[in-house]
């Protein structure tokens, strides 16, 4: 199993959140890291003190305290990044051909005749 480790204390506190594990109190670390790997739809993950992680390194992690369905975890936990630029190529995917529709025509229409209308009642109101 290859543990990965994130320093992040918002994305830490969006894992603890979401997988509603609050037995994990953060104000005891001085500098928390989320150590976890993932193994078939299972996250299995610690907290350690970043110091000691430092020193003893994250290729010696052998062993975790908790485990949780990766269903109830970040996207983020999971490896696997949606890019979002490739939303464009959707039309092309529908078959649509943008270059067949025709644009609908507007209709026009003079503000000045309407603005006129519009202050000849208001000055003959003022008159009666």
């Amino acid at each position: 199993m290859e543990f990965r480790k994130e320093k992040d204390t918002k994305k830490i506190l969006e894992f603890i959140e979401l997988s509603e594990n609050y037995k994990i109190e953060l104000r005891r670390y001085r500098e928390p890291v989320l150590v976890w790997a993932v193994e078939d739809g299972t996250a299995y993950y610690s907290i350690w003190e970043n110091e000691i992680l430092e020193k003893f390194g994250l290729e010696n992690v052998d062993g975790w305290d908790y485990e949780e369905d990766l269903l109830f975890c970040p996207d983020w936990m999971a490896g696997e990044e949606d890019d979002l630029d490739d939303d464009d190529d959707d039309d092309e995917d529908l078959g649509w051909d943008m270059k067949k529709t025709t644009p609908r025509k507007k209709k026009s229409t003079s503000t000045k005749s309407t603005t006129q209308k519009t202050t000849s009642t208001k000055s003959s109101a003022k008159k009666k």
